[in-house]
């Protein structure tokens, strides 16, 4: 609507605007594992729902928002700060006739100031020994949808639990998914219940072959 400007007069109008989550879910909040030996694996899927008109870009990370993956961040970051300093003062006191400690101080600075760089330009995309999620990051067109594999390969012989979260361009917050499994140790059973030894003699010596059958493992 366009507007009329008097000369000597102040003009006042308000302006309102309203945001919403682009209509992108999973299918499922968790994914159950089906319980798998040690050194195995075992596979199950979820999927990303975009009924919305846009494309959106998504990836899976390891923390429920933002901030708290520049607080980790910056905690890498102050402990390089740390070590570059330590490295520097170290060689300072060794270095005190060196001509060249300049330079060396300059080249120092310059590899700590690219580690710093990673770290921040890091895009934190979840990773985990025991859940595998794959694709990690992807892009979904309009009313489309991607298909996520989850890998579960345990370590030990118990339940285990993660939840990752899915940053998708649009939606104000990260989804959560939760992931559970529990890993089987290996299993043995005898072929049979009794072994029925019978009458022995006194200072005899008798061998007896037992068979048993296990499950589980490589």
């Amino acid at each position: 609507t366009p507007l009329c400007f008097v000369p000597g007069e102040d003009t006042h109008t308000s302006l309102h605007g309203s945001a919403v989550n682009v209509h992108i879910r999973l299918d499922r909040n968790s994914v159950t594992v089906e319980k798998t030996y040690i050194t195995l694996s075992n596979l199950s899927t979820v999927t990303i729902l975009n009924h919305s008109n846009v494309t959106a870009r998504f990836q899976w990370k390891a923390f429920a928002t933002q901030e708290e993956e520049d607080q980790l961040k910056q905690r890498f970051c102050h402990r390089l700060c740390q070590q570059e300093n330590a490295q520097a003062d170290n060689f300072l006191d060794w270095s005190r006739a060196d001509t060249t400690r300049g330079e060396r101080l300059s080249l120092l600075s310059h590899i700590y100031q690219n580690e710093r760089a990673k770290v921040q330009g890091d895009p934190m995309l979840f990773f985990d020994d025991i859940f595998t999620i794959k694709p990690v990051e992807g892009e979904i067109w309009p009313n489309f949808s991607a298909e996520i594999s989850v890998t579960f390969r345990p370590q030990e012989a118990r339940v285990y639990k993660h939840t990752v979260y899915c940053d998708i361009s649009g939606h104000e917050t990260r989804l959560p998914l939760r992931l559970i499994g529990e890993g089987l140790g290996p299993r043995l059973r005898f072929l049979f219940e009794e072994l029925d030894i019978g009458k022995v003699s006194v200072i005899s010596l008798h061998r007896y072959k037992v068979s048993s059958r296990g499950w589980g493992g490589s």
